[in-house]
C-alpha cells in the first residue's frame, strides 16, 4: 500500500465515530427539548398555583381618600359641617362594608389615581347611605365628642403652662 492509499483509507469515516457523533447530537437536541418542556410545564404549574391561591385569597380592595380635600369640597355644598362629616363617615363606612381597605391619601407614599375615591356630591353620598341603611350620625357625633374632649384637654394643658409661666415670671 502506498502512502497516498494509506492516507485515503485514514480519511474514510469510522462508522463507530459517526454513530457516536450522531448520538451526541441526538442527546443534545433531546436534552434541549426536555429542558424547554420542563420550563413550559413549570411555568404552567406556577401560573395554575398562583391562580388557585388568588381564587382562594383574593387581593384586598384598596381605595384612597383625601378627607381634608373632600371636606373642603363638600363644605362648599352645605354650611352644615356636621352634615358634611356625616356624609364622609357614611362614604367610608360603605367602602368598609364592601370590603375595601381605605387609606387617607395624605398618609400614602404613592398610589395610582385609579385607587382614589371619585368625586361624589353631598346628596349622592347621602342617597347611597340611605339606600344601604347606613346611619353615620352616631359615628359623627362620637367623633365630635372626642374632638371636643381633646380640645378641652389641650386648652387645660395650655392654661396650666401659662399659669406656670406667669408664676415663674412673677417670682
Amino acid at each position: 500500500m502506498t502512502d497516498k492509499q494509506s492516507k485515503a483509507t485514514n480519511k474514510k469515516s469510522n462508522p463507530a465515530l459517526t454513530y457516536l457523533v450522531g448520538a451526541l447530537l441526538f442527546m443534545t437536541l433531546l436534552l434541549f427539548g426536555v429542558d424547554k418542556l420542563i420550563e413550559i410545564k413549570g411555568k404552567q404549574i406556577a401560573e395554575q398555583a398562583i391562580a388557585g391561591y388568588l381564587a382562594q385569597n383574593p387581593p384586598p380592595k384598596v381605595m384612597t381618600i383625601n378627607r381634608d380635600d373632600m371636606f373642603s369640597r363638600l363644605s362648599s355644598q352645605s354650611e352644615d359641617k356636621v352634615r358634611v362629616l356625616t356624609a364622609i363617615n357614611a362614604l367610608t363606612t360603605m367602602m368598609e362594608r364592601d370590603g375595601y381597605i381605605v387609606f387617607d391619601s395624605s398618609s400614602v407614599l404613592m398610589a395610582s389615581d385609579r385607587y382614589a375615591v371619585r368625586d361624589f356630591s353631598l346628596t349622592d353620598i347621602e342617597q347611597l347611605a340611605e339606600e344601604r341603611g347606613i346611619k353615620a350620625d352616631e359615628q359623627t357625633q362620637q367623633m365630635i365628642r372626642e374632638a371636643e374632649a381633646e380640645a378641652k384637654r389641650q386648652l387645660k394643658e395650655i392654661e396650666q403652662k401659662a399659669n406656670q409661666f406667669m408664676q415663674s415670671f412673677g417670682q
